[in-house]
Order: C-alpha cells, then sequence, then structure tokens
C-alpha cells in the first residue's frame, strides 16, 4: 500500500522539487557556486516529471527551469561586465546577503504554494464523469451508487445531489475527457488514448 501510494503521489513530488531546484540551481548560478548537487537534484526531479507527470505539468516545469537559470545567467554576464567597467552594482546584482537570502526563500515558498495550490484547493471530483439519460432528459453528474433500487448522482454544475430510481436510467455513458493529458512515456507506449465523449 505505502509502494502504491509513494507511485501515485511522484508526479506532485516531482513537481514540488523541480520547483525548489530550479530555484537552487539558479542562486548556485548567480552566486557562482557548486552547481553539481542542484543540478542532480533537478535531473532527478525532471526525470520523474517526465516519467510520471501530464505533459503540460513537465513543460511547465521546463520552462519554469529554462528561465530561473537563464535569469541566472544573464545577471551573472552582466556582473561582469560591470565588473570590469569598474562600475558600482545595482542592489539586485551584487551578492545577495542573509537578508536577501530570507526574502528569497519567502518568495520561494510563496511560489511553490501557488504552484501547488491548484492540486491542494481543486474541488474536482474523484470519480468519473458520466452523462445519463433519465427518461430521455440528460443529466451530467458523478454516480456515486447505482447498483440497487436507487441511484444517487451529484450534478456536475450544482453539486446537488438526486436520488432517482435505477429503472429510469436509460443509459450512463462515460464523458468528459477531451485532451489527452497523459505523461510522454505513457503516450509512447499507448499513442491512441481512450476517447470519451463530450459530457455538454
Amino acid at each position: 500500500m505505502a509502494a502504491i501510494i509513494f507511485a501515485v503521489g511522484l508526479p506532485s513530488v516531482a513537481s514540488l522539487l523541480a520547483l525548489l531546484t530550479s530555484s537552487m540551481l539558479g542562486e548556485a548560478v548567480r552566486e557562482e557556486d557548486g552547481l553539481r548537487g542542484p543540478s542532480m537534484a533537478l535531473g532527478v526531479a525532471l526525470l520523474l516529471a517526465v516519467l510520471f507527470a501530464p505533459v503540460k505539468v513537465f513543460l511547465s516545469l521546463i520552462a519554469f527551469s529554462i528561465a530561473i537559470v537563464a535569469i541566472s545567467l544573464a545577471i551573472r554576464v552582466i556582473r561582469a561586465r560591470l565588473a570590469a567597467r569598474s562600475k558600482p552594482l545595482p542592489f539586485l546584482l551584487r551578492k545577495s546577503s542573509q537578508a536577501q537570502n530570507a526574502s528569497i526563500s519567502l518568495l520561494l515558498a510563496l511560489a511553490t504554494f501557488l504552484a501547488m495550490s491548484g492540486l491542494v484547493f481543486n474541488d474536482s471530483f474523484w470519480l468519473p464523469k458520466e452523462r445519463l439519460s433519465v427518461l430521455q432528459k440528460p443529466l451530467t453528474g458523478y454516480v456515486l451508487t447505482g447498483d440497487g433500487d436507487f441511484t444517487h448522482v451529484i450534478l456536475d454544475h450544482s453539486r446537488q445531489t438526486l436520488v432517482l430510481k435505477t429503472s429510469e436510467v436509460e443509459n450512463r455513458t462515460l464523458c468528459g475527457r477531451s485532451e489527452d493529458d497523459r505523461s510522454l512515456p505513457v503516450r509512447m507506449m499507448w499513442p491512441v488514448a481512450t476517447s470519451y465523449p463530450q459530457c455538454e
């Protein structure tokens, strides 16, 4: 059970690690510090992301990492040119002090919270969305139970609970999956995704 929970949580863990380590890598580049540790951590996080995370999440992590490192390299180049001309460095280009490190840590924590809040505060249902035909009237929702005499359904938009007679439910169809949100390796192994009709 622990192994299953860990495997299911890998995309979230990889996303969090990539956010943290890409910022660490950018700080290491900007401070001309050792790059080995942050680079290895970022590589492991991105490897987990490409294996398990949906393509959109993986591409956003790549873009975030590239942006952080590119900005850090630009700061390093500008700092070197200004130093060669014996010009004073602006505040943002100086070596970070303890106060700067505190503010960077605060901003990093805020960015991580905002990035993960989409998962934490997501109110999407854990059940598959279904399209039901009840006495020739379409309904879209999530079926809680439907094996007995009554079918309990939570409507998609209003989140109201309906109790229907199972005999009145003429048809049930899974719906709502309009995009292929699988990870890259899964797409390569199974090129054709399961297609579902639109719910509306």
